[in-house]
Formats: structure tokens, sequence, C-alpha cells
């Protein structure tokens, strides 16, 4: 039997296609992955800049009312902020969770 290039192109595609949707989800799983990872980095981080936080408001505490207002609330801004962050990325991270990414 002789192959003309369209009978060997009829074969073969759904073969390449198969290689290709494999290389496209290995590709997407190991980006995911490595995101995830990235992510439970900075969560960890922003765990201690919380805990930085909780000691600078004790210190605080401890000031004169007078002295103290002007921190006090650039720390308040800033542990809000912080806390904004850690919400989008616990919920992107719950994402790549969801759709069954290994972390």
């Amino acid at each position: 039997m002789e192959y003309t290039q369209a009978h060997l192109f009829k074969t073969s595609l759904p073969f390449c296609c198969f290689l290709f949707s494999n290389t496209v989800f290995y590709l997407l799983s190991t980006f995911f992955r490595e995101e995830g990872h990235a992510i439970q980095s900075e969560l960890n981080e922003i765990s201690d800049i919380e805990k930085q936080v909780v000691g600078l408001k004790s210190i605080l505490d401890q000031l004169p009312r007078t002295h103290a207002s002007e921190f006090r609330s650039e720390i308040s801004g800033l542990a809000s902020q912080v806390k904004k962050e850690k919400k989008l990325l616990n919920t992107t991270l719950s994402k790549i969770v969801n759709y069954g990414v290994p972390i």
C-alpha cells in the first residue's frame, strides 16, 4: 500500500494532537505548581509581617498617646494593606488547588 501525504497527515494528526495536549497540560501544571510555591512563600512572609505588626503595636502601647498616634495610624494602614494582599493570595492559591494542581 502506498501512503500519500494526505493519508499520513490523517493518521498522524490524532497522535500529534495527543502529544501537543499532553505537553500543554504538563507546561501549565508546572507553571501553576511554581506559582503556588511562590504564593506560599509570600504568605509565609506575610505571616512574619503580621507578627512584627503585633510587636510594634505592643511597643506603641507603651509610648505616650501623643507620640504614638501618628505611628499607630500608619501601622494600622499598613496592616490593612497586608491583610488585603493576604486575602487575594489565599484566593489565588485556592483556585490553583481547585484546578487539581498539587502544591
